[in-house]
């Protein structure tokens, strides 16, 4: 019988891809980690999407799951949960058993910035950084205190906060149960300025040419990570511009502060805001993948977004690696 529910919410950009690979792979001791994907978010997107009876019929199944394999202990990872209201979550699970969430959040500024990066890989954002900022603040998606609170609100003690770093997410993965050695990178790799300008620049043909955003983003995943692993050297690493950064302090320092003071301790939140700063450009981010790539390499690229526009639905990883264009670099 299920005594306890751990239950990971996010933040999205925050290694959960590592932390549920570590999941899947080392098992959860005294645990259960259900169904046969690498995460939950089915479970999250039917509570964002209003079909609470369709997110009772996965916990229904997950908790049967459980049940046949006689586990006390289920952990469920979904960092789509990040946009759902916990009194929906809460209702999901029976009063009687112990349900314990789990966040890592990540400092304003570079939750920004990696997300509007992971956004153009996913062909989400192909428009300028100053537009994406302006939504995050609009959706106050990164006011954690104020969203934490909400959260708190419901589940009370049984809600933990960390900071995103390694030490982070390999506490985290421990606590859901897990074993922190397995499938967890000792440093994250991050798409390089000419990497996401070639991205981009592969999204816009790919939307012109008539692809959908669901199967762009599969192009987009594959590419990056081909990208990722090339060798040789990959291009500049990407910083926010001065006026971005001084937007983030400006809408985050107080949040930042909150948080410091109530959910993680000490300084960190707010020394990031000040290190983003001091580390941001004078110019705006140069997207234009012209900049970066000679006029054979963008006619390479073309040809490579047409053969991936031809490609059936099925197609599989190999057969999508088979087309994309990944410039070689000394």
């Amino acid at each position: 019988m299920i005594r306890r529910i751990d239950l990971h919410i996010g933040d999205c950009r925050t290694a959960t891809t590592a932390l549920q690979t570590a999941l899947v792979t080392g098992g959860i001791a005294g645990g259960l980690y259900p169904g046969r994907g690498l995460n939950h978010n089915a479970l999250a997107h039917a509570l964002t999407e209003g079909t609470p009876q369709k997110a009772r019929a996965l916990v229904a199944a997950y908790l049967a799951e459980a049940e046949e394999k006689g586990a006390e202990r289920l952990v469920l990872s979904a960092e789509h949960l990040e946009f759902a209201e916990p009194e929906a979550v809460a209702a999901l699970f029976p009063k009687e058993v112990e349900v314990q969430v789990h966040a890592l959040i990540r400092p304003h500024a570079d939750a920004i910035l990696s997300r509007y990066c992971e956004h153009i890989k996913l062909g989400d954002a192909l428009g300028p950084l100053r537009k994406f900022a302006d939504r995050m603040i609009e959706r106050r998606r990164l006011l954690y205190h104020e969203r934490l609170g909400r959260w708190r609100a419901v589940f009370g003690a049984g809600l933990s906060v960390d900071a995103f770093d390694v030490d982070g997410l390999g506490r985290l993965v421990t606590r859901l149960g897990g074993d922190a050695t397995k499938g967890l990178p000792r440093r994250n790799e991050s798409l390089k300025l000419e990497e996401l300008a070639l991205l981009r620049w592969t999204h816009l043909r790919l939307k012109d040419l008539g692809i959908k955003r669901g199967e762009r983003g599969r192009f987009g995943r594959i590419m990056a990570r081909a990208l990722v692993q090339r060798g040789g050297a990959r291009g500049s690493d990407v910083y926010l511009p001065k006026g971005i950064a001084a937007l983030v302090q400006s809408e985050f320092l107080e949040d930042a502060g909150l948080v410091d003071r109530h959910w993680i301790g000490g300084t960190g939140f707010v020394d990031a805001i000040a290190r983003a700063e001091a580390a941001a450009i004078d110019r705006p981010l140069q997207l234009q993948a012209e900049l970066y790539f000679s006029a054979t390499e963008l006619a390479a690229a073309e040809a490579a977004a047409r053969a991936m526009s031809e490609l059936a639905h099925s197609a599989t990883r190999d057969e999508i690696l088979e087309v994309i264009f990944v410039p070689n670099r000394a």
